[in-house]
């Protein structure tokens, strides 16, 4: 009964514990995020950190979900977008093995006060290069809004090499709402790039103006010999 109510509070609240069981002292355990409304959050970065260990990072899926596989000891997970969760991980030798756990979010803070409304936006083709080595993650581009809504530049101040270009293009089509002052406005757009084939329709999913995903499919290699 205990552990029961220990995996139960983690899958309702922001912060909980979870334990997870391997024979073979590496421990596979599946993560999926939702928010209040039930909706999955695609493309959101985790950092899970052990101490005494190395940081990594994972993202969800385009289903709200990733796995990790990790070794015994104690585990927290945090999330820069959404600051207030956090929770803990206990791997141990003895206990259930959960296939899949749930956490609930609070998804408001992904979306408010990240500037004027959006009249128009652009979703970025995913770049085939990019694509071919599967480079991913966020790019952030902070652009600059005249007072007709139409964006007055367009840069990425972060993210990868390959795909800030293309965020950067897709930002400066944007068109805002118009404003009666004539001073320049600023704002930030976030791209999120994500390689992932493993969509399910079904599901419903968070979605934000600010927030745009770029979907793009594994690229395939043709390993057949043409001589």
């Amino acid at each position: 009964m205990k552990i029961f109510l220990t995996l139960l509070i983690a899958a309702i609240c922001s912060t909980g514990v979870v334990v997870a069981q391997s024979s073979e002292n590496t421990f596979h355990v599946g993560i999926r995020v939702r928010d209040s409304d039930s909706l999955v959050l695609p493309a959101l970065f985790f950092r899970i950190a052990k101490a005494g260990d190395k940081d990594f990072s994972a993202m969800t899926d385009m289903n709200g979900r990733f796995e990790i596989a990790v070794s015994p000891g104690d585990y927290q997970l945090t999330s820069s977008e959404i600051p207030a969760f956090k929770a803990f991980l206990k791997i141990s030798e003895l206990g259930p093995i959960p296939q899949t756990v749930d956490f609930t979010v609070d998804s408001a803070g992904l979306c408010v006060g990240r500037g004027p409304a959006i009249l128009k936006s652009i979703v970025p083709k995913f770049p085939p290069a990019a694509q071919a080595v599967r480079a991913s993650g966020l790019v952030i581009v902070a652009i600059n809004i005249g007072s007709d809504g139409k964006v007055l530049s367009a840069k990425a101040i972060s993210g990868h090499p390959l795909l800030r270009r293309a965020a950067e293009v897709a930002s400066q089509q944007f068109l805002f709402e118009s404003s009666t002052e004539n001073a320049e406005r600023t704002a930030s757009l976030s791209f999120l790039f994500l390689i992932d084939d493993s969509e399910k329709k079904e599901i419903p999913r968070f979605s934000c103006p600010y927030r745009i995903l770029v979907v793009g499919a594994p690229a395939t290699i043709n390993t057949m010999d043409t001589r």
